[in-house]
């Protein structure tokens, strides 16, 4: 059962099981995950048992049923991120959606947007979808029990869509109830956020991080404190596109450095610049996301911490060439230029307009002398 995949989390999982046990559940849950701690798998599991009740579950799990068939009940609606398209709705991808959960309980909005298709493009989930989810609620239950609507990147709505949403949080029908998974409350609506049961996932404990590392007999990597979710762990074991990320930034420090002695070189940052734009939203933001454990694995190696430095080379580079031009200051920089530029990545803007911003400010930040 995918609950049972979910590591550490021990309190979360106690508190949900004693709030079912007591039916003390607020119609509306919010679990804040950041970066795939097990909010996903939590609120299956909270799903599950709202529609099912403990005992009876534990009577199906026994008698062999299938947990993919037991997700398949009318009365347990699934809402998710996909690309911006009139004519589909998230049951479009029901079953792209339960291969999914069933191989990526750890995934993110990336893993999935790539799966059903274009990586390209920006998941949302739209007005039509939430206008059709009045529709399912409006219905009796099929058992005539508790009716769940499970919605997954609650912050990918659209305006149009959280209002609408907003309006069946204030009046929710009987034995109605939302869960919902969010990865940055900072942008949902005010509104949306208050009218929420709030539960913040926190970074999985070291000794669950060591133990499956032991576990999974996975020696490619060696544990440090940056390890905090298994999300981490499965991109370094599975994402291909590390070693072209890492290509990627190194190309524009080494672009940097030369355009500060030779003018000339600027146009190599422009063709840097034309060269990440066509990447798309999520693997810009999945890039951006690489450099900053980049730049802070050269700052580990700066102040004589290689033993934490999450960094490991697919292409040779010698970090220590770089670490004495990343100290507290210069890092802080970056990290607050490359979580910026994620954001407006979000929000749409001008890809090459904020990658140029990205390539000047990174030329500018290494103009200063190293420490």
């Amino acid at each position: 059962m995918y609950f049972k995949n979910i590591i550490g989390q021990d309190k979360i999982k106690k508190n949900i099981d004693e709030m079912c046990e007591n039916m003390y559940v607020p119609h509306c849950q919010l679990f804040v995950d950041k970066n795939g701690y097990g909010g996903l798998g939590l609120a299956l599991y909270f799903c599950v048992l709202l529609i099912y009740g403990k005992e009876n579950l534990e009577k199906l799990f026994t008698q062999g049923k299938n947990i993919k068939n037991l997700l398949q009940n009318p009365d347990l609606k699934f809402i998710y991120p996909i690309y911006s398209n009139k004519s589909k709705l998230s049951i479009d991808f029901i079953k792209e959606w339960l291969i999914f959960i069933e191989k990526n309980i750890y995934g993110s909005y990336a893993d999935w947007l790539k799966m059903i298709g274009d990586e390209n493009k920006e998941g949302v989930i739209t007005v039509n979808e939430i206008e059709n989810l009045q529709n399912h609620i409006n219905l009796k239950s099929f058992s005539g029990g508790n009716k769940v609507i499970l919605i997954w990147g609650l912050e990918k709505m659209n305006l149009s869509a959280s209002n609408k949403v907003l309006k069946l949080l204030e009046e929710p029908p009987k034995k109605t109830f939302f869960i919902m998974i969010a990865e940055d409350s900072l942008k949902l609506l005010p509104t949306i956020y208050s009218r929420c049961q709030k539960i913040y996932l926190k970074p999985i404990k070291d000794l669950y991080i060591k133990d499956y590392l032991v576990k999974n007999n996975i020696e490619k990597i060696n544990y440090n404190n940056t390890l905090d979710s298994i999300r981490t762990i499965n991109n370094i074991l599975n994402n291909d596109c590390f070693s072209e990320y890492e290509l990627l930034i190194i190309e524009l420090l080494r672009i940097s450095f030369s355009s500060n002695q030779k003018k000339e070189s600027n146009i190599q940052l422009y063709d840097w610049i034309n060269k990440v734009s066509l990447l798309g939203n999520e693997k810009i933001k999945d890039f951006l996301f690489y450099s900053i454990e980049f730049l802070r694995s050269a700052f580990f190696v700066n102040y004589n911490l290689e033993k934490i430095a999450p960094f490991k080379s697919s292409t040779n580079f010698k970090i220590e060439n770089l670490s004495p031009y990343i100290n507290k200051k210069t890092l802080k920089k970056f990290v607050a230029l490359f979580e910026k530029s994620q954001n407006y990545i979000e929000q749409n803007v001008n890809k090459k307009m904020l990658l140029t911003e990205i390539a000047i400010k990174t030329k500018r930040l290494l103009s200063f002398s190293k420490n």
